[in-house]
């Protein structure tokens, strides 16, 4: 197999890739890792080009946090999501638009799961790749010309291709709102809709000033500045409350 063993029996880890997956911090990582494992390269070029990639990586510590912490922190499943775009793509192949009922609960969009949120997610990470983009292309160090080829020049591209889509998401989309997870509509379609938000904006502000009131008159322990120890949480069954640290419990009970 080429997944071998890499201890014997009665040991914790029982191939080489349970090994090298220990390090693998998310989902997309870990598959990404098996395919290169179980389907090896074998041209020799593509080969080196992939040790310059390590290397360059392994050398350039500054760079490589640069790199995973500061721009891999908004990228979603990239596969999982595509699998739902691929979904609702074939979907919307075998649907007769003529011939398909009207009134069907649901629609294409709920049959494939795919929602305004997973639209957001992929615009997250399209902003993020413009961002690397910029950051690949100033670095200086060894093996440069081995990063453009690997990833600069294909993530240029990538980002070219993303450009309407990201402005039709800040366009159709409420961004303001998706900060606060509530993914809907831009207010700008409809002015009722955009009433309803500007009630919705406003009841929020009055639970923040509830939080801070109830925040100012608790007599907690310490206090940091600029840091809520007050949350306004929203609850499936109990909507909005007001939620401490299990630290600071002591001061309420």
């Amino acid at each position: 197999s080429s997944l071998a063993c890499a201890l014997s029996a009665g040991g914790g880890i029982s191939s080489v890739y349970a090994l090298m997956s220990r390090w693998c911090s998310t989902q997309l990582g870990a598959r990404r890792l098996f395919t290169c494992m179980s389907q090896p390269l074998v041209d020799k070029k593509k080969i080196e080009e992939r040790y310059d990639i390590v290397e360059l990586f392994q050398t350039d510590e500054a760079f490589r946090r640069q790199v995973f912490c500061s721009h891999f922190k908004h990228v979603f499943d990239l596969d999982r999501l595509a699998g739902r775009f691929h979904r609702l793509a074939s979907a919307a192949k075998d649907l007769d638009a003529d011939a398909a009922p009207r009134g069907k609960k649901g629609g294409i969009f709920s049959r494939v799961k795919l929602t305004l949120e997973d639209l957001v997610k992929l615009y997250d990470c399209a902003v993020e790749c413009t961002s690397l983009e910029t950051t690949l292309r100033g670095y200086a160090g060894i093996h440069r010309e081995s990063l453009e080829k690997a990833f600069t020049e294909p993530l240029s591209e990538a980002v070219k291709s993303f450009s309407t889509f990201i402005n039709l998401v800040e366009f159709t989309i409420d961004m303001e709102e998706a900060k606060h997870g509530s993914f809907v509509i831009s207010r700008r379609f409809d002015s009722e809709l955009a009433s309803l938000l500007d009630k919705k904006e406003e009841l929020r502000s009055r639970m923040n000033r509830e939080r801070q009131k109830a925040e100012d008159d608790i007599p907690f322990a310490s206090r940091k500045r600029d840091t809520e120890i007050v949350k306004l949480i929203e609850d499936n069954t109990m909507g909005f409350v007001l939620r401490v640290t299990k630290k600071d419990q002591s001061a309420v009970l």
